[in-house]
Formats: C-alpha cells, structure tokens, sequence
C-alpha cells in the first residue's frame, strides 16, 4: 500500500513538471514566433495590439468589417536596411492569410499579381507599405529578396488580386 501510494505522489509530481514545463516553452515560442524588432534592430509596432489596429484595414478588405484576427507569426526578410515584414495571422473562422510590411527599403520592390503589375518604389519619408493579396482561399502575399537587393513581391496562386496600402509604422 505504501509503496502505491508513493508511486501515485510521484507520478502527480512528475506529470505536474511537465505540465508546467510545457506552458513555460509554449509562452517562450509564442514571443519568439511574436517578435516586434526586425534582425537588423527595426521595431514594426511598439505591441502586438498596435499592430492588429494598423494591420485591420487591409484584413477587413479582405474578408468582412469587424473581422476578428489572431497574429501567429512575424518572420523577416533578411534586408541591409529598413524592414520588409511578414506576418501571418488567423481569422475567427479558420482562414490563414498574411501581409507584408515594408518601410525604409531603399531597393526597388516589383510587383506582380494578375490584376496589378509594375514597379513599386519605397516612400521611405513617408512611412511604410502593407502589401496583401485576395481572392481563393490559396491567396496569400509571398516576398523574396533578390541578389541586387531588389524584392519581388507576387500572390500565391491565379485569380487573386494584390492590394498596397500606405501604412504607417513607428519612427
């Protein structure tokens, strides 16, 4: 009996570690998966709530007016100066999409989408960029970074349409 007993307190204990263990890890993955300054020291928004609200237009473009989103990911590209951001998010009914955000990027940007082509150059005075694709549901913006520095910046699939907006980020 006394040793169930033990057996039983250390399996509560072992099983409690690594309930804790694995809350702590998800957290740090979260903010690293979350993070606000770019590789090169360049911050996007001051919290992931100001982000949201500069990100919300441009998402309610694409799927309805008071579309309730969840920002999963920000990844960056590797850039010598200014940002060019990707940030993935989730809607309230499942859908994941992205959009790129670029500011100070002294390269040209070429754009290229069914409905949208040409040759985008960076207002670097006079804040940033979102750029976002719509249509399927395969729609999604993709952004490379090429040998001369230059970005093409294209949608995923046929039939989606790509949208630049000015956006402002923080100074």
């Amino acid at each position: 009996m006394f040793m169930k007993k033990m057996y039983f307190i250390f399996l509560t204990i072992l099983i409690t570690g690594v309930l804790v263990n694995c809350s702590d890890t998800a957290n740090d993955v979260s903010e690293e998966f979350l993070a606000l300054k770019s590789p090169n020291d360049f911050v996007i928004a001051n919290s992931i709530d100001e982000l949201e609200a500069m990100l919300l237009s441009s998402i309610e473009k694409k799927f309805e007016p008071n579309v309730y989103f969840e920002i999963t990911k920000i990844s960056y590209l590797d850039v010598e100066s200014g940002v060019v951001a990707n940030i993935d998010y989730i809607t309230g009914s499942g859908e994941e999409s992205n959009i790129i955000l670029m500011k100070d990027f002294p390269y040209k940007v070429i754009c290229n989408a069914k409905k949208m082509n040409g040759l985008y150059e960076d207002n670097s005075k006079g804040g940033g960029w979102s750029f976002s694709c719509s249509g399927e549901e395969c729609c999604k913006v993709h952004a490379v970074r090429n040998l001369d520095g230059s970005v093409d910046i294209d949608c995923s699939c046929a039939g989606c349409t790509m949208t630049i907006e000015p956006t402002v980020l923080p100074v």
